[in-house]
C-alpha cells in the first residue's frame, strides 16, 4: 500500500482509536451497575451481558479473519463508526437485562469491525521501517481514550444520570464515521490487491497458528484479557455495594487505572529495549497477578482501589508489546489475517472470563472471582520463563 505525499491518513486513525476507545470507556464501567441497579440483573447474569460484547467481537472476528484483501478494510471501518455510534443509545433505552444483552452484543460487532481493521489500515498506511512506531502511536491514542472515558463519565455523573451519560458516549463516538469517511473518500490510498482464496486458506491459518511469536502474544493477550473481562463484570459492583462508593466514584476507580494504562506508554519502548518483548511481557503479567492476589489477601478500600489502578500498568504493556511481536514475526499480506486472529485473543479472554467466574462470583462471592482470573496469566507467565518460547523468543 502506498500513499500520496501531503495526504498521510494516518491522523485519521488515531483520531478513530481515540474516540471509540473513549466512548466504549464511558459505558463501560456503568454497564455492570446499569444491569443490577436499574434492570434487576442478577451477578451471574452480569457476567452474561458483559460478555456478549466479546462474543460478538469474537464471532464478527472469525469470518474477518477469511475475508478477502485489503480493500474492504476502509469499509468495515465507516460501518464501525456507524454501529458503534448507535449502540450507547441502545444501551440508554434498555428495559431489561435481555434488551442491555443485545444492545452489548451490537456494540461488540461495532468494535471487532473497528480493531481489526483499524490495526491493519495503521500497518499498512505506513512506512515499512515504521511500522512499530505507527503502531505504538496508535495503541497511545487508544490509551488516551482509556483515560478520557471515564473521566467524560465521572463529570457526566455528577451532574446528570447513568442513562444520559450512556447517551454521551454516542456523540464521543460520532467523529469515528467522519474520519472513516474521509479515509474512505480522501486518502487517495492504492491498495493492494485482494489475495486469492488460497491465501487465507486453513493451511495459511496453521502457519500462522504455527508461528511460535504469535503463539506466545496470542496466550498472552488472552490471559489478560480474562482478567480485565472479570474485572470489568465485577469491580464496579463490589466498589458500589461493599464499599458503597457513588458512581461518580466507580468511574474514578477506572480513570485512574486506565491512567496508569497511558501512563506505562511512555516507558514501554525504553522497557523493551533493555528487557526485551519477551521479558516485558512476562513482568507485566506477573505485577498483575501479584495485585490481584494482593486485592484477594488485603481487604481494604485503599489496598482494592490502590492495587486495581497499578493493575493498569500491565494493560497498557501487553497489547502494545504483542502486536509488535505478531506485526515483526507476519508477512504484511497475512496481517489482516493475522491481527484477526491475534484480536480474538481478547475476545476470547474477556468471554470467558465473565462467563466462568459467574458463578464462582454467586456463590462464593466477588473477591474469590478476582483470585481465580489472575491464574491464567501467572500460569503464562511461568510457561514463557520455563517453557518452549524462551529459546525462540526471547529477543
Amino acid at each position: 500500500m502506498n500513499r500520496e505525499p501531503g495526504r498521510n491518513p494516518l491522523p485519521f486513525l488515531y483520531v478513530i482509536g481515540f474516540s471509540a476507545t473513549s466512548s466504549i470507556q464511558i459505558v463501560s464501567p456503568l454497564t455492570s451497575l446499569f444491569a443490577i441497579h436499574y434492570l434487576g440483573a442478577s451477578i451471574a447474569e452480569v457476567g452474561y451481558i458483559i460478555a456478549a460484547f466479546f462474543i460478538a467481537s469474537m464471532l464478527t472476528k472469525l469470518p474477518l479473519a477469511f475475508s478477502r484483501g485489503e480493500r474492504k478494510m476502509p469499509y468495515l471501518l465507516f460501518l464501525s463508526g456507524i454501529l458503534m455510534s448507535i449502540s450507547p443509545l441502545a444501551y440508554a433505552a434498555s428495559f431489561s437485562p435481555t434488551v442491555l444483552f443485545v444492545a452489548r452484543f451490537i456494540h461488540g460487532v461495532g468494535f471487532s469491525l473497528l480493531a481489526a481493521s483499524g490495526l491493519s489500515l495503521v500497518t499498512l498506511m505506513s512506512v515499512r521501517g515504521m511500522r512499530g512506531r505507527a503502531i505504538n502511536r496508535y495503541t497511545s491514542f487508544i490509551a488516551l481514550g482509556l483515560v478520557v472515558g471515564p473521566a467524560i463519565s465521572s463529570a457526566s455523573l455528577m451532574f446528570v444520570g447513568v442513562r444520559e451519560t450512556l447517551m454521551l458516549s454516542s456523540l464521543v463516538a460520532s467523529p469515528i464515521v467522519f474520519c472513516a469517511f474521509l479515509i474512505l473518500k480522501k486518502s487517495s490510498l492504492h491498495l493492494a490487491e485482494t489475495p486469492s482464496r488460497t491465501e487465507r486458506s486453513a493451511r495459511k491459518v496453521g502457519t500462522v497458528f504455527r508461528n511460535g511469536s504469535f503463539q506466545m502474544s496470542f496466550l498472552s493477550y488472552f490471559s489478560f484479557a480474562f482478567i480485565y473481562g472479570v474485572f470489568l463484570s465485577y469491580v464496579p459492583v463490589y466498589l458500589k455495594q461493599e464499599y458503597v462508593f457513588p458512581n461518580y466514584l466507580v468511574t474514578a476507580a477506572f480513570f485512574g487505572y486506565f491512567a496508569a494504562t497511558a501512563l506505562s506508554r511512555f516507558f514501554v519502548n525504553k522497557a523493551q529495549e533493555k528487557m526485551g518483548g519477551q521479558n516485558t511481557l512476562i513482568t507485566a503479567l506477573l505485577t498483575a497477578s501479584i495485585l490481584g492476589i494482593v486485592i484477594f489477601v488485603v481487604r481494604t478500600p485503599a489496598t482494592f482501589t490502590g492495587s486495581f489502578i497499578l493493575m493498569g500498568l500491565s494493560h497498557g504493556i501487553v497489547f502494545p508489546v504483542t502486536a509488535i511481536i505478531v506485526m515483526r514475526a507476519i508477512e504484511p499480506s497475512s496481517l489482516l489475517l493475522a491481527n484477526s486472529m491475534f484480536l480474538l485473543a481478547f475476545d476470547l479472554g474477556t468471554t470467558f472470563g465473565p462467563v466462568l467466574t459467574s458463578s464462582i462470583a454467586a456463590n462464593y462471592g466477588i473477591l474469590t472471582a478476582l483470585l481465580v482470573s489472575v491464574m491464567p496469566s501467572f500460569c503464562i507467565a511461568l510457561a514463557q520463563i520455563t517453557g518452549p518460547f524462551v529459546r525462540k523468543n526471547r529477543k
